[in-house]
């Protein structure tokens, strides 16, 4: 049985890209999910004259699924 309660979610099927954003309902923590399928992405972890690691996580989306998440405003679609 499944503990995620879904905010938003999309799909393409031609693609396969899409992404899902969900709560855990058993996360005690004040914290929304964000989970991206079939898109390029890149990690890197540095660290931090304090010694803590620095994480960092970039993920190339395509306009069209960056305004469907909410990313862009729709009128950003005429300026491409």
């Amino acid at each position: 049985m499944s503990t995620r309660c879904t905010i938003q979610y999309a799909r393409e099927e031609a693609t396969g890209q899409g992404f899902h954003v969900y709560e855990d309902l058993l996360d005690e923590g004040d914290c929304v999910m964000l989970e991206i399928k079939g898109m390029t992405f890149e990690t890197s972890v540095r660290f931090a004259p304090s010694g803590r690691p620095e994480m960092r996580v970039e993920v190339r989306i395509p306009r069209h699924m960056a305004r469907r998440m909410g990313l862009l405003p729709e009128a950003a679609a005429e300026l491409k």
